[in-house]
Parts: C-alpha cells; structure tokens; sequence
C-alpha cells in the first residue's frame, strides 16, 4: 500500500510518502506532526507578516481624511486666515501618515522578536520530524 502526499514539499520529507514503507502506522503518525508542525509555521509567517497592519491602517486613513480636510479649507474657503489654518491642518494630515509607518515598524519589530524563537523552535521540530520518518523508512 502506498501512503501518497502531495501537500508537503519540505526537503527530505518530500519523497518519503510515496514508497513503500513497513511501519507505516509510525509514519502516518509522524505526517499528522508535520501537518501540524507545517500549519503552525504557516500561522506564525502570517503572523509575522501581518503585525501592525491594523493600526497603521487607521492612522493612515485618519491622516488622509484630515490632510483632504486641510486641502478642502485652501481651496474652498477664501482668507489667508483659512489658508494658513488650512496648511497646519494638511501637515498635521501628513504627520498622521507618517505616524502610521512609525507605529507599523515599532509593532512589527515587537511581533518579530516575540515570535522568532517560536519559529526556530517550530522548524527545529520539523527538522526532526523528517530526520525521524526518514530513519523509518531506510
């Protein structure tokens, strides 16, 4: 009987599936931790990758309507009175964008630190696992 995968494409992992095993109720186990294993990473990438998104978007989005409200009031209302509150107002927009670049890196790098040791320890465990199904199968 053949045990076929076609999801996993980790190095030495890879061809192990698709031969003809002896103790293959070992290594349908030791597939199922890769498939976790392999998940995890998988959350934890998206979780890197993603760190910050939300509030930098809020930031910038707030930056975009308050720089378009200074520009309204230059173009809009006559005065050099309103020209100039117009002018503070679209910088002020501005450094809101600005600001939502800040707080994106300062949070990812937070995310990262916290998650990078996760994520060594996730591929070390993968490591492991193939090294393991690896001696099953020779």
């Amino acid at each position: 009987m053949l045990i076929k995968r076609t999801s996993i494409n980790t190095g030495n992992c890879a061809n192990i599936f698709n031969i003809k095993i002896e103790k293959k109720m070992e290594l349908i186990k030791l597939q199922e931790k890769i498939d976790t294993t392999l998940n995890n990473i998988d959350k934890l990438q998206s979780q890197k990758k993603n760190a910050g998104v939300p509030e930098a978007v809020v930031t910038g989005v707030v930056g975009a309507l308050t720089l378009g409200g200074g520009m309204s009031m230059i173009m809009c209302m006559s005065g050099v009175a309103y020209m100039a509150s117009g002018i503070a107002i679209g910088v002020v927009g501005l450094g809101l964008g600005f600001l939502g670049w800040l707080i994106h890196n300062k949070i990812q790098k937070k995310k990262l630190t916290k998650l990078e040791p996760i994520y060594q320890s996730e591929l070390d465990k993968l490591s492991d696992l193939c090294e393991e199904a690896a001696k099953l199968v020779k």
